[in-house]
């Protein structure tokens, strides 16, 4: 039997209320995967640094604080899978 990914449970949370195609989630997915190094079922606040770098975007230490913190919906430090999906989905 597969053990389920860490953000299983939270993907499910994530589509629940969500009018995402199902090839949009998978790919947000992918993306939250390749951005979890440690592959934990979170992105730390160093994974995320590394991810914006990566995207190219230019910002202070203090801008990518603050841009963690208004993801991090739920405060615990760490962004899970719903709240990255929140993030990227189309308002």
């Amino acid at each position: 039997m597969r053990t389920p990914l860490p953000g299983a449970t939270l993907m499910t949370e994530a589509t629940r209320d969500s009018d995402l195609k199902p090839e949009l989630l998978e790919e947000l997915q992918e993306n939250f995967s390749f951005a979890d190094d440690d592959q934990d079922g979170h992105i730390d606040f160093g994974e995320f640094s590394s991810l914006l770098d990566n995207l190219g975007a230019e910002m202070s230490d203090a801008e990518l604080r603050i841009g963690f913190r208004e993801i991090d919906t739920d405060r615990d430090g760490r962004i899970n899978l719903a709240e990255f999906v929140a993030w990227w989905a189309p308002k």
